[in-house]
């Protein structure tokens, strides 16, 4: 596959993901993604894949985003490298704020060397599992809550989860155990067009430096090669460190996605 072909392949995926398990129609210029159940889940409730770039165009776009999303408190925009700069443009001057860059990262070889842990990885499956990540989304919050980011209700916070769990059909959770105790969690998911995704990582803060992350990143890795993934891309907000753990493991730079969001 070509660079320009994976990159499309990628934001192709990405929005695809993020739709499944929402509500969602498409029209010649967006794709909608609709969830009335969690109206302040952001993943839940956006717009994605929008080739407007015309006045009129434009216009029809903030105009279905204002009628479909009037149970939301807020509205958001993906964009990546297919967004025409007129609807970036425009969504700025409507006083949508830029969130932090995504950096996605695909890896078409294999990893690099993944450092041995004592770690004991399993599948989330059943209801205690699931109990068990939901208290890992917790604490990875409360970090961010630290970090100087906004305080997310209980009811965004069990609206992500439940979305984990919509999405399962096509996304497997992994939760790695040290000493028997929940430690860390990701997901791996297998796309169309032969892609593997990995998303949603998070390793409690006592339990890094150990290669815990790399171990639960390769073995997600390792799911998505059996499933028949030939590439496989993960992001990584631009501002964090994670970006740099990935690239070790052999993950290269390919495009950058945002989310806009006004409210």
């Amino acid at each position: 596959m070509s660079a320009d072909a994976l990159t499309g392949a990628v934001s192709f995926a990405y929005a695809w993901h993020r739709a499944f398990g929402n509500a969602s129609f498409d029209t010649a210029l967006a794709k909608f993604v609709v969830n009335e159940a969690h109206p302040r889940v952001w993943s839940a409730n956006h717009v994605s894949r929008v080739s407007a770039s015309t006045p009129a165009e434009i216009e029809a776009v903030l105009a279905i985003i204002e009628d479909r999303f009037v149970h939301c408190e807020y509205r958001a925009v993906v964009a990546d490298c297919f967004t025409p700069p007129s609807f970036v443009a425009r969504l700025a001057l409507d006083d949508y704020r830029e969130q932090t860059p995504v950096v996605q990262m695909v890896l078409a070889d294999e990893l690099m060397h993944v450092a041995s842990a004592d770690v004991v990885l399993h599948a989330v499956n059943t209801d205690a599992d699931w109990a068990n990540l939901n208290r890992l989304v917790e604490i990875n919050f409360e970090e961010g809550l630290r970090a100087g980011r906004t305080r997310l209700p209980e009811d965004v916070v069990r609206g992500i989860v439940d979305g984990y769990r919509r999405k399962s059909r096509i996304a497997q959770f992994f939760i790695a155990e040290t000493s028997r105790e929940p430690c860390a969690y990701g997901s791996a998911i297998v796309c169309p067009n032969d892609l593997g995704m990995l998303e949603d990582f998070f390793t409690l803060p006592q339990c890094r430096g150990r290669g815990i992350a790399s171990a639960i990143v390769g073995h997600c890795v390792g799911h998505c090669r059996s499933k028949g993934s030939s590439s496989v891309f993960i992001g990584a907000r631009a501002t964090e460190r994670a970006k740099h753990l990935y690239a070790r493991l052999g993950f290269k730079p390919l495009m950058i996605s945002r989310e806009w969001v006004k409210g």
